[in-house]
């Protein structure tokens, strides 16, 4: 009967063993690999706009870009900004100092004009040209009639400083050159 009792713990200590082991393992499969992949349901249509030559106290108007809802199943709305951010010259590489990516480096040090464009961001205005009430802080598109939103950028050419129209209410520039700013569409979570 020993025999048979001791056989019997051992059974169910090992049968324990084996049931926390297969619980420890499930919760490492759910929670330590579980991988996760997000689709983004909007896509911007167009790569870059190109202002070209300009001259002081000009307003101009880009070509239009569209954002599309393109995620089917998806009911509701999404909501997203515009934002303007410093632009990294073409090529640029970030200091060997320094951890983050070249265009995090030009937002902490727009002033280093080897590796950045000077900033043009002040002088680009989105605007939608839909009459949804869509502005670039803040806008909606979504599943049913909304599925496509359409801006322009507005550039208002700044004057240089020394030469600045009446006209002109703004900051001038201090000098002529080659400007630049990103324009990115951001996800809001609210």
């Amino acid at each position: 009967m020993k025999f048979n009792l001791q056989k019997i713990r051992t059974i169910i200590i090992i049968s324990l063993l084996l049931f926390i082991n297969g619980l420890f393992t499930a919760f490492f499969q759910e929670n330590i690999i579980k991988v996760k992949a997000n689709s983004v349901p909007i896509i911007f249509s167009i790569d870059h706009l190109d202002f070209g030559v300009v001259f002081p106290s000009e307003n101009i108007n880009s070509q239009q870009f569209t954002v599309h809802f393109i995620e089917e199943n998806l009911h509701g709305e999404i909501n997203y900004a515009i934002v303007k951010k410093r632009k990294p010259l073409l090529g640029a590489a970030v200091p060997l100092s320094y951890s983050g990516t070249i265009n995090e480096y030009c937002q902490e040090y727009p002033e280093d004009l080897t590796r950045c464009y000077r900033n043009l961001c002040p002088y680009l205005t989105p605007e939608s040209s839909d009459n949804e009430g869509n502005d670039s802080i803040y806008a909606q598109i979504g599943y049913g009639s909304d599925v496509i939103d359409n801006w322009f950028v507005i550039l208002e050419v700044p004057p240089i400083r020394g030469f600045v129209g009446q006209s002109f209410t703004g900051e001038p520039i201090d000098s002529n050159g080659i400007y630049g700013c990103d324009i990115e569409l951001e996800l809001l979570i609210i």
